[in-house]
């Protein structure tokens, strides 16, 4: 089963990053991505401790349990989306590997865009149009 595979052929409501910031004087960093579906169910794609890409799922807004101490986590926009836009139906899952095939990377595709995202000491997410 693919780590993103809940999402294929499923209606997004919206996608935000998760972002931690260390303490007071901090700049947020972007930690996961949330995507919301139907039915208040949310899915957090993240780096695991092992640096290979994870896939948490929570109800009704709650944050991940790793989102400690949750004081310190904020949902936000991501660059290149607009968080109250549904992203639409997701048309295709793509996972990364690495050399001993575990999975490190994620691209999700929908209509009018693509979000790719990857795991390892830094988590990032890159939004661009379905071919780009």
């Amino acid at each position: 089963m693919k780590k993103g595979e809940p999402i294929y052929e499923q209606p997004t409501l919206s996608a935000r990053g998760v972002y931690y910031r260390a303490g007071k004087g901090s700049e947020p960093e972007l930690d996961a991505l949330k995507l919301e579906l139907p039915g208040g169910l949310s899915l957090f794609f993240s780096s695991g401790t092992d640096w290979t890409m994870q896939v948490d799922t929570t109800y009704n807004e709650q944050l991940p349990a790793w989102c400690y101490p949750p004081e310190h986590w904020s949902i936000r926009p991501l660059p290149g989306l607009d968080p109250t836009e549904p992203l639409g139906t997701c048309r295709e899952v793509i996972e990364r590997f690495n050399e001993i095939g575990e999975v490190t990377g994620t691209q999700l595709v929908y209509e009018e865009k693509t979000i790719a995202m990857v795991s390892g000491d830094d988590f990032t997410a890159f939004v661009s149009a379905p071919d780009g």
